[in-house]
């Protein structure tokens, strides 16, 4: 599980310094970057479980709403639709994840 998150880590850090030419890039970079600190604090058994929760059902509303305008938006558009709601997806399974780990091995909420 440790390297599974090292990956994270950088695959968010990564996504997060792609963002600089995004139209919106201040969202984006933000969202990645609170990824990458959550699998950090996981990483040194810091991880807050409400707040890792709470932000991964953010992004999955999140994703869920991008879904919506993926569906309702100009076909020229679709690409960077799609990436935006692939990307808060993989960061809402992944923080999900690691919060249901975080519960499995302690059982008390931080």
């Amino acid at each position: 599980m440790k390297y599974m998150n090292a990956g994270m880590i950088v695959l968010f850090v990564v996504a997060a310094a792609m963002q600089y030419d995004d139209p919106n890039p201040m969202i984006w970079i933000a969202a990645y970057g609170v990824a990458a600190l959550l699998c950090v604090l996981f990483a040194i058994s810091r991880f807050p479980v409400v707040i890792g929760s709470v932000f991964a059902a953010v992004c999955l509303v999140g994703c869920l709403a991008t879904v919506w305008k993926f569906i309702t938006t100009d076909p020229v558009l679709r690409d960077e639709v799609f990436n935006e709601a692939a990307g808060l997806f993989v960061v809402f399974l992944w923080i999900s994840t690691l919060a249901w780990f975080q519960l499995r091995n302690h059982s008390t909420l931080t």
